[in-house]
Order: C-alpha cells, then structure tokens, then sequence
C-alpha cells in the first residue's frame, strides 16, 4: 500500500483517486480470510476526513468507517461484511463526487469456485439466437445454471460466452453450464422446441415441455420467423405480458423469468404441466 507520506505530497485530486483504489484493494482483501491493516485504513479515512469534502454520504460512510475500525480486528464474519459493504459504499460515494461512476463491468462482483457438480440439472435446453450483448449472453448462463438448464445452444452469430464482458456477468457459470455452437436445422429432432416472443400464449397458460428447448431471440430483432415457423409447429410460443409503453423486457429479463416459471411446472409446482420431467 501506497503510504500516508506519499498520498500527502499528491495532489488533491491524484490523492482522492488514489484512496479510491486504497478501498478497492481493502474491500477485496474483505472478500477472502485475509486480515487487513485497520490501522493504515484509519490513516487514510482521517486524510480523507480533513479533505472536507461538499459531499454528505462520503461524510457519512467515513465517520461510519472510523467507527467501524475499532471492533474490527480479529474479527468474524459478520463484522467483515459489514465492514466490506460500507467500504464499497465510500468507494462508490468518492467515485461519484470525482465525476468517475464505474461502468457495470468494473464493478466488484466476487463468484469464488463454482463446483457444477451441485447443481440440480433438469432435461432443459437453451437456444440463444443471435444474441448480440456478450453482457447479455453472460446473463443467461447465469440464470441458466440457477435454473437447471443442462445446456446453452448458441447460433454462430451470437457473442461469444468467453468474451470477458459474457465471463464477468456469467459469474463463473460458463464453466458450470455446458455449451456448443448449433444452427437452427441442428436442433435435436426428438425434443420439443418453443420460443420465448410477444404476442403469442401467455406464460400463465403456457404447457412447458420437459424435456425441451426455449429460443430466445435477438435483442434487436427478436427470435426469427424461421425459429418461429419452428416453435409454432412444435411446442409453441409463450409470452409474457407487460403492462409499460415499451411492452418488452431484455432478453436476459425476460428469459429468467420464463425459466423461472418452466422450471416450476416442471418441478411440479405450476399450474399448467404438458408432460412429466
């Protein structure tokens, strides 16, 4: 760590931006049972109290901080959560009072080792089609390991699930969930296919298959009218209804809820079943 001599002879703006990386580094340190100096975190809270900054929640978040340094050596978890959170809480403040809002992907977001051998895994599959957002694509494996899906199709058109924007959003379940390119005539023959598409069958009415496919379609364009002409001929298309101007939902909105509710009818505790998993 940078010391207090140092951050004192920076200027005042090099100096606010530098402690923002010091509670960077703290707060991850948090994240692991690692000890952390509270001492120098105290150092550094008091040079940022006697900036006196125009800015209440940086004011707040660190007279709380100062506090929080005195119970919380040695100490068990709970306290290190507490501490974690109100650290990123001062990051963010300080970010936002120096112009600097991190973009989604710059966030901190700790997933740790994923074991795929505890999920519950059901015969459900997930076609992406021409999903374009490698943030998007790195949703719905996210939702799809919490889901049970047992596997994610993607057209050779989508973005690709090792992007490091489709990685960090995914939270480590691109190696949880298997995966494989696949056109749309490449579809397994012998499983039901549906497509996820506004204006068709209300999801509350909908008979989920299982086993079964779910296409979700483009963010732009939605799902194909070749996959629809699919979907149409096989299980259907189910839909969601929205009540807003724009009367549509992201796709990886959409999507875990859609899975949500087929994963339930699936499991048994829908209202509308169309064959036993």
């Amino acid at each position: 760590m940078i010391t207090i001599g140092k951050l004192l002879s920076m200027k005042r703006e090099t100096r606010l931006r530098k402690i923002v990386h010091i509670l960077d580094s703290l707060e991850g340190a948090l994240c692991v049972p690692e000890s952390i100096n509270t001492l120098y975190l105290k150092e550094v809270l008091r040079l940022l109290q006697g900036e006196e900054l125009e800015d209440r929640r940086v004011r707040i978040h660190t007279e709380e901080l100062i506090r929080m340094t005195g119970e919380s050596a040695g100490i068990s978890p709970h306290p290190r959560k507490r501490m974690r959170r109100k650290l990123n809480s001062l990051k963010h403040s300080l970010l936002t009072y120096l112009h600097m809002e991190p973009a989604e992907w710059d966030l901190r977001l700790s997933s740790g080792k994923l074991d795929p051998e505890k999920r519950t895994v059901f015969p459900l599959g997930l076609y992406l089609e021409d999903i374009r957002s490698p943030f998007n694509v790195g949703s719905l494996f996210r939702s799809a390991d919490s889901f049970g899906i047992s596997e994610i199709l993607l057209s050779k058109d989508c973005a690709d699930p090792e992007h490091p924007r489709s990685v960090r959003s995914a939270m480590g379940c691109t190696h949880t969930v298997s995966w494989r390119y696949t056109g749309l005539d490449e579809l397994p023959g012998n499983i039901p296919v549906f497509a996820l598409e506004t204006g068709h069958t209300s999801i509350e009415q909908f008979a989920f298959p299982c086993p079964g496919i779910m296409i979700v379609g483009s963010e732009e364009l939605g799902v194909s009218p070749e996959a629809l002409s699919l979907a149409e001929n096989n299980a259907g298309i189910v839909s969601i209804h929205c009540c807003g101007s724009k009367a549509s939902l992201n796709v990886g909105v959409a999507a875990g809820i859609a899975l949500s509710r087929w994963i339930r009818s699936v499991s048994g505790e829908g209202l509308v079943r169309s064959q036993p998993c």
